[in-house]
């Protein structure tokens, strides 16, 4: 008699299988514990879940030392994955998204540690910013290195922030809330060894003539 073996595949979606979801959330293992209690203004690598887990806390400061009298052509946070962090066993969230927390004078009326959405994901109705925004993975060679790089356009908030002489945005980077938990990614932060990994905000700017 030969061997006769069904298998049944459940997948993880509501349309073809029920969901009961326990999620327990922890900040005890490697490097994540590290991160959750370092003290440091600026750690050399950064992590992210997809909600509820943990968020990048990323202040960006220097604003205006942002020449006055530019035309803004592009304003692009890039966080890059620590390919001995990451593999392809634990994807990393198809999508990263920025809020933006006040600091009692920036935005005008957003309370100190209070989220907000930035500038670039208005209007709130429409689709269409978020497009806009990018937050997705994208693949580049960087002086010779294959790097994977989440990017974040800013370029509406980093001029709202000029037009109000507000000289730091401080953003919470989430992940989404499709598969609770499921991805994870490590990257370079702004201390990190390499450059080439190193967390970085791009501004593409250009000066103006006076006729």
């Amino acid at each position: 008699v030969s061997a006769d073996t069904l298998s049944q595949v459940y997948y993880f979606n509501s349309g073809t299988c029920a969901h009961f979801n326990n999620i327990t959330r922890s900040y005890s293992h490697y490097p994540v514990n590290s991160l959750y209690h370092s003290s440091a203004a600026n750690d050399n690598i950064i992590a992210l879940q997809n909600q509820p887990g943990a968020s990048i806390d990323i202040v960006i400061p220097g604003i205006t030392s942002i020449p006055a009298g530019i035309a803004i052509n592009k304003v692009e946070l890039q966080l890059t994955l620590l390919p001995n962090y990451n593999d392809a066993s634990m994807f990393a969230p198809e999508k990263i998204s920025p809020l933006g927390v006040g600091s009692a004078t920036y935005p005008l009326g957003i309370g100190a540690g209070l989220e907000y959405n930035i500038a670039d994901r208005y209007p709130l109705t429409s689709l269409s910013p978020l497009g806009m925004l990018d937050g997705y993975l994208h693949y580049f060679n960087r002086n010779g290195t294959n790097v994977s790089t989440f990017t974040i356009d800013l370029p509406r908030e980093v001029m709202a922030s000029i037009a109000a002489k507000n000289d730091i945005i401080h953003l919470h980077i989430n992940g989404t809330q499709d598969f609770y938990g499921a991805f994870h990614m490590v990257a370079g932060g702004g201390s990190y060894a390499d450059p080439n990994y190193r967390a970085k905000l791009i501004v593409v700017y250009s000066k103006l003539k006076k006729p």
